[in-house]
């Protein structure tokens, strides 16, 4: 978790200019954060928030309540913006949830490309969130 543009910068090297360019809540540094971690974690898959859990906006075009989430795996990236009403704990736990749903809905289709093989290919998938919410 890095809440400070400067440990975005320091502990996952996501370039300052980068920031300064879009914001420090953008699709783009989201994307970075993400792409970061699972090089510096050599993980197959990485998820990234960044928002405004407010109260405050940061701007007109990024309001209280604005979410980027960004799942990076080998074949590339996934971005998305939610809009979350609330106040700041319903927006940091929404904004997570968003995050381990864009996750799952990731796995889901990319399991559903690959071809079954082994025993557990005979067993029905168990569903991995049944309700999301």
């Amino acid at each position: 978790v890095a809440y400070a543009n400067r440990w975005t910068e320091e502990a996952l090297g996501v370039p300052r200019d980068l920031i300064e360019r879009h914001g420090a809540v953008s699709g783009e540094v989201a994307q970075a954060m993400a792409v970061a971690c699972r090089r510096r974690t050599r993980s197959d898959l990485a998820v990234a928030t960044v928002g405004v859990a407010g109260p405050d906006a940061i701007s007109a075009e990024k309001p209280a309540g604005t979410v980027w989430v960004a799942v990076v795996s080998p074949t590339g990236a996934d971005t998305q913006r939610f809009q979350v009403l609330g106040d700041r704990g319903t927006v940091m736990s929404r904004a997570a949830k968003h995050a381990l749903n864009q996750l799952r809905l990731w796995l889901l289709e990319h399991a559903a490309s690959r071809p079954a093989s082994g025993p557990a290919s005979r067993q029905a998938p168990t569903p991995i969130v049944r309700r999301f919410g």
